[in-house]
């Protein structure tokens, strides 16, 4: 992750390994990282201090370029139930 302003961007420096790698499985690692990386947040700053802001870009991102279901995004953010991540989301539109 790289932050720009206020924003979290996925950076991708792409190496000769790379590109010997099919589509679907450079998805799933990225995926992975994500997931990996959204871990890590919640053991450094708890569920309940991500900032609304980063929730949404990461939540976003997540279902622009995943094939999480909703139920897998809104626990890895760290909300307690779909409902309440649906909930957040419409608020944030």
């Amino acid at each position: 992750w790289e932050e720009t302003g206020n924003e979290f961007i996925l950076t991708f420096q792409p190496t000769e390994a790379w590109m010997r790698v099919s589509e679907k499985s450079a998805r799933q690692a990225v995926e992975q990282a994500m997931a990996g990386t959204l871990n890590v947040f919640k053991l450094l700053v708890g569920n309940r201090k991500l900032s609304g802001r980063l929730r949404k870009d990461m939540a976003l991102k997540l279902i622009h370029h995943s094939d999480h279901k909703i139920e897998t995004i809104a626990e890895m953010l760290g909300y307690s139930e779909a409902s309440a991540f649906r909930r957040a989301f419409k608020n944030w539109n």
